[in-house]
């Protein structure tokens, strides 16, 4: 089952995204890719939390948008991207100061929600490429990711794909 507005549809599972999001029309053609969420941090101990993008190397970034929020629903970020992906297909934004490595952007103060949370990507034209959620999402929680949700990572630790970069549609896989 589908919520079609403006010629564009979406299955019911992603309708509950289409009052968050509306395409900047000024922005030229999209140049949609294969782009994904390839790792991110968000209980950052020391550091700062992050989020790497993986895709064919080159592929512009400039329109993509990334959204996270807490498992209630609140934005903890939403921010524009730009850019483009390095020769080894990867882009790393950092959500504050002090992350370990130089990223590619600084995206945010804010961080990712620490216990439960959802982080999407969108391409230029708004459509969602890729879904990551984590941690315990109650009944009342809005958990935006694919399949089930991933565990929350600790401190030390960041969510990534496995090793190959395979999209397996599960988070908890």
């Amino acid at each position: 089952s589908e919520i079609c507005i403006d010629d564009r549809c979406v299955p019911i599972r992603d309708a509950q995204i289409l009052d968050v999001f509306e395409p900047d029309m000024s922005m030229p053609v999209c140049m949609s890719s294969s782009v994904r969420i390839d790792e991110l941090r968000h209980a950052s101990g020391a550091g700062s939390d992050f989020v790497e993008l993986l895709g064919p190397p080159g592929a512009s970034l400039d329109g993509y948008r990334l959204l996270a929020t807490e498992s209630s629903g609140a934005r903890r970020v939403d921010v524009v991207l730009s850019g483009v992906l390095g020769v080894d297909g990867l882009w790393l934004g950092a959500l504050g100061e002090g992350l370990e490595v130089a990223p590619d952007a600084v995206l945010s103060d804010a961080g990712f929600a620490q216990s439960a949370g959802n982080v999407q990507l969108f391409d230029c034209d708004g459509r969602l490429l890729d879904a990551v959620g984590y941690g315990d999402f109650g009944a009342e929680a809005r958990f935006r990711g694919e399949g089930s949700p991933t565990l929350a990572a600790s401190a030390s630790e960041s969510l990534g794909r496995c090793v190959d970069g395979s999209d397996t549609d599960d988070n908890a896989v």
